[in-house]
């Protein structure tokens, strides 16, 4: 999947394209591979908890990078007040160009944790200014006009949804269990324009299940 930056007049990000489907999500992980490709100084990155992505009225959690610097943040957006970068951590390694990147988030509650390159970066609650409670998942970038002048040029591949659970199911005798599969997102994802576009594919089940049990 490749996506480039366009010119948006209502904020610094916007939500380029986002799964329609997820709206309702509450706790999830989230895994990506992400190679930017644009020149100079640009801010790529996935949006989690989309709850509007309508530029006007964008409410989500932005996870920014820098090109040529180790510094990240989850970037808030709540009916378009941006938090700026609120949430800061540090990668690895520096986030260069040409070059893929796995990161993995995970989103329960109000915590929000990721990791990059399977190295841990981020553990961190966020306020109640900016909770989101529910929302899918979206990609984007810094807009021209606002930061990334050249424009992101990003690929995107492996991005892989899982839902989460707050504890360990316990199983007993006269358990009913029932398979709950992993959900594997395919998004496929168009240059940037002012609206938001849906994604057309919906979620595909992975075949590999895990057991979920209820009592």
């Amino acid at each position: 999947m490749f996506g480039k930056t366009g010119t948006s007049f209502f904020g610094n990000a916007e939500v380029g394209l986002y799964l329609n489907e997820g709206s309702n999500w509450r706790d999830i992980e989230v895994e990506l591979d992400l190679m930017e490709t644009g020149s100079g100084v640009v801010h790529p990155g996935p949006f989690l908890r989309v709850q509007e992505p309508n530029p006007q009225h964008t409410t989500a959690w932005w996870f920014e990078y820098w090109t040529d610097h180790k510094d990240s943040a989850m970037r808030p957006f709540n009916n378009n007040k941006d938090g700026g970068p609120r949430y800061k951590c540090q990668l690895p390694e520096t986030f260069v160009t040409n070059k893929w990147f796995h990161f993995r988030y995970r989103v329960l509650g109000n915590q929000i944790m990721q990791w990059a390159n399977k190295k841990p970066i981020q553990n961190a609650t966020v306020d109640s200014e900016w909770m989101i409670p529910r929302g899918s998942i979206g990609l984007g970038c810094h807009t021209i006009k606002s930061g990334s002048y050249d424009g992101c040029r990003t690929f995107y591949d492996n991005i892989k949804v899982r839902f989460l659970v707050e504890s360990n199911p316990t199983v007993s005798t006269g358990d009913s269990c029932q398979l709950a599969h992993e959900i594997k997102m395919e998004l496929p994802l168009g240059t940037r324009n002012t609206q938001p576009t849906p994604a057309s594919k919906s979620a595909t089940p992975n075949p590999q299940p895990k057991v979920a049990c209820t009592g």
